[in-house]
């Protein structure tokens, strides 16, 4: 995959989807500005795509398939259909990069 930086927002994050889908670790990881807020709480970039891979890697088969978006200035509001259920999340990006990620469900990154 070739990695396009992109400010729009959608577009970016389908592209980083589509690089956790592909388990494209190190194109994924460009798409996360270190350090992140994962649920309120700073974490190194690293960790976060670790646990991204760590998730896939015990649910093989595991992909993401984008459903409704909401977006709005830098962030991005999104349902996610996942083979275990159904996830949402929120997204803060700046600069091309996701910055806060705050999650829930049946699948949670």
């Amino acid at each position: 995959m070739t990695l396009t930086v992109t400010t729009d927002v959608l577009p970016a994050y389908r592209a980083y989807l589509d690089a956790c889908n592909a388990r494209d670790w190190g194109v994924a990881l460009a798409f996360v500005q270190d350090p992140i807020r994962v649920q309120g709480v700073a974490m190194s970039s690293v960790d976060y795509v670790e646990g991204i891979a760590k998730l896939t890697a015990e649910h093989p088969g595991f992909v993401w398939t984008v459903g409704e978006t909401v977006v709005e200035g830098g962030r991005l509001a999104v349902r996610l259909r996942t083979p275990h259920g159904q996830e949402y999340a929120i997204y803060s990006w700046r600069d091309g990069r996701i910055v806060e990620y705050w999650g829930r469900g049946d699948a949670s990154h």
